[in-house]
């Protein structure tokens, strides 16, 4: 999908063009328009580091706390400790890698492709890649949530009750 821009945008930011007239072409990636709203306001804001993990609600006073949730982990909850260095996610990252080698051929999920999509792959295995870590990353910041919200800790044996 192609969107068109006109001359404003030249005006606008100062670049200055002898052809105003002609329509300037911007590509927006498709896998991009494919997500859920939900799943792509996480995605901005894990990016920009501005999701409300218990540090960010902390520093502005609505948080008493800014502890991890998880039983033992005792760490501060930032977007990096939210989706990587949380040992919740470390063990559902062990068990999703399995399942990334055999459908993505990614052996192992690291912290550019958590965090940002990066890997060098053909562009179906990138879009299929993009759209299951967006979901991963859903679920995850919905699980904190409600352990968030009804102010109880989880403990590692209930990671995986129901798989």
């Amino acid at each position: 999908m192609m969107r068109y821009m006109g001359g404003w945008l030249f005006r606008r930011w100062g670049w200055l063009s002898p052809e105003l007239n002609k329509p300037v072409c911007f590509v927006i990636l498709n896998f991009y328009l494919r997500l859920q709203n939900n799943q792509r306001d996480i995605l901005w804001m894990s990016y920009h580091e501005c999701l409300p993990t218990r540090v960010f609600l902390k520093k502005r006073d609505l948080c008493a706390s800014d502890i991890c949730p998880r039983d033992g982990c005792g760490a501060s909850e930032t977007v990096n400790h939210l989706f990587w260095s949380c040992f919740y996610v470390k063990e559902v990252r062990e068990r999703l890698n399995p399942f990334c080698q055999e459908l993505f051929g990614v052996r192992f999920i690291t912290w550019e492709i958590m965090m940002h999509g990066l890997y060098s792959l053909n562009k179906i295995t990138i879009r299929a890649l993009w759209l299951f870590l967006a979901c991963l990353k859903e679920v995850l910041w919905d699980v904190r949530n409600v352990l968030f919200l009804k102010k109880k800790k989880s403990q590692n044996k209930d990671v995986f009750v129901n798989s």
